[in-house]
């Protein structure tokens, strides 16, 4: 009997420091935030606008937003109805780009990367840039996703494009587009072929 008792109480002991022990351990662990909580945002603007000048004091680019969104998590900015202004230096016409939704995302840490500081906006849905110069001539473009690098005056789009001019239109599948040097380069994907359709100059006069 006394060794039956003895064995009750030596179990019962190991059961209340099994207990303590894993509610000690419990209460130390630290609480688990929900996913969406760790990225809450810090900023947020409404009708916000983003001035950028070069050393000279000269604009560089705009970009303006309707609702600008900061996650510090990620570090991504993101934008409700973009507008991007880029100040060319041999023209006073600059270049217009709008889209629906943009985000600008995080300068890289990585030394090995090129323009590693450098700002980047990625733009998608209804995506339009567009430039008019004083002697009417004029470059539209049309995508649903575009890159845009403003401290390097280029962007690019890997989706389907339209590029209108006096000239006439290009389809391509993706573009390249040197913005200061008024270059572009057009590839050819899986789906779609680079076209150019060329407007007479006779039916230009006309219209």
């Amino acid at each position: 009997m006394a060794a039956s008792r003895a064995l009750i109480i030596l179990i019962l002991t190991f059961a209340v420091a099994w207990l303590a022990s894993w509610l000690m351990s419990r209460d130390g662990a630290p609480a688990t935030l929900d996913p969406e909580a760790k990225n809450e945002p810090d900023l947020y603007m409404v009708n916000a606008i983003i001035d950028q000048y070069d050393e000279r004091g000269q604009p560089k680019h705009k970009i303006k937003a309707l609702k600008l969104t900061h996650y510090p998590a990620t570090d991504i900015t993101t934008l409700e109805m973009p507008r991007v202004k880029i100040y060319l230096e041999d023209t006073a016409s600059p270049w217009d780009i709008e889209s629906n939704f943009g985000r600008l995302t995080p300068k890289s840490n990585n030394q090995s990367l090129p323009n590693r500081e450098e700002e980047v906006v990625e733009l998608w849905e209804r995506v339009f840039a567009q430039q008019t110069r004083l002697s009417g001539d004029f470059v539209n473009i049309r995508t649903e996703q575009m890159t845009v690098y403003p401290d390097r005056d280029y962007l690019e789009s890997r989706v389907k494009v339209y590029l209108d001019d006096q000239s006439g239109r290009t389809t391509a599948g993706a573009m390249n587009a040197y913005l200061e040097q008024t270059r572009y380069e057009f590839f050819t994907n899986n789906i779609q072929r680079v076209n150019t359709i060329f407007i007479p100059e006779v039916k230009r006069l006309i219209e």
